[in-house]
């Protein structure tokens, strides 16, 4: 009788165990699946760094693609004159120090603000920022300012006088800066540009640099005459587009008269109304080699 009571109290405790162990399996399964569907929640550290991320980036592409961002200081209105501003007024005045400084440079390099207007030309001025000076600009009437390069990190450097000239193939930019007008920025322009070209053939070449005009022709001439020529027979896509006598069109026309007749032969060859013109053709002559 003892003996029966034994087995049934041990049954008793295996049927009890047994289920013991089984609910903690399923508690742990369902726990474990309901935790691996919610996602861990940042930390106020980790919030804040993707905050500083996005407003960086934002700014970043906005740079890029020619916005300017607001100031990072309130912006105080007085008027001012844009030819001799220096940049801590033009920062005072809401803009950033970038902005500042390419306005800097535009007047070293010999540009200068006859109407307001011209304010535009600066490529980091938005609309708005234009909108807000333009009631502010002062710029004094029958009054000529002339922008001396830059004395803040140069040593003063004498002009030309009436009648000398610079050799526009000389590629040395102290030389290129004895140049009236011109400073570091527009001396590197002169020889970054002759570099495009394969060499300068004729002074006149000088006004289609960017911020020159023909007024500077007088101040070069071309003396060493060493052009690098392009072979259009055998030169890729890359390499002729990147001059800057040939535009995608006519490089496009150029690859695809090599692949119909195998071989350019003579330049009248390219010569169509709607691609070359006898102008075109006349500029490209210099530097083509068939």
């Amino acid at each position: 009788m003892l003996r029966l009571r034994i087995s049934r109290l041990e049954g008793v405790a295996i049927a009890v165990l047994a289920v013991v162990i089984t609910g903690v399996f399923v508690v742990k399964r369902f726990v474990r699946n309901d935790s691996a569907d919610v996602l861990p929640q940042p930390t106020d550290k980790q919030f804040e760094e993707y905050r500083k991320f996005t407003v960086a980036r934002r700014e970043r592409d906005d740079n890029h693609h020619g916005f300017s961002t607001p100031a990072v200081h309130a912006a105080r209105l007085f008027r001012f004159n844009p030819n001799t501003a220096d940049s801590a007024t033009f920062v005072m005045l809401g803009l950033r120090p970038r902005q500042a400084m390419a306005i800097i440079h535009y007047r070293n390099a010999g540009g200068r603000f006859r109407k307001k207007e011209d304010f535009k030309r600066i490529y980091t001025i938005s609309e708005g920022d234009y909108d807000r000076l333009f009631p502010y600009m002062e710029l004094p009437q029958g009054k000529s300012f002339h922008v001396q390069p830059v004395r803040n990190f140069e040593h003063h450097v004498e002009k030309l006088a009436n009648g000398e000239t610079v050799d526009l193939n000389c590629g040395d930019t102290a030389q290129l800066k004895l140049v009236p007008g011109v400073g570091s920025v527009m001396a590197g322009r002169i020889v970054r540009y002759g570099k495009l070209l394969g060499g300068y053939v004729k002074a006149e070449q000088v006004a289609e640099v960017y911020g020159l005009d023909m007024s500077f022709v007088k101040w070069f001439s071309v003396k060493a005459v060493s052009i690098q020529k392009i072979n259009i027979n055998t030169a890729g896509y890359a390499q002729i587009v990147r001059h800057p006598y040939f535009n995608k069109v006519q490089t496009k026309y150029i690859l695809k008269l090599r692949q119909e007749w195998g071989r350019i032969n003579s330049l009248k060859v390219l010569e169509n109304d709607t691609v070359f013109t006898p102008t075109d053709i006349n500029r490209i002559k210099p530097y083509v080699d068939l």
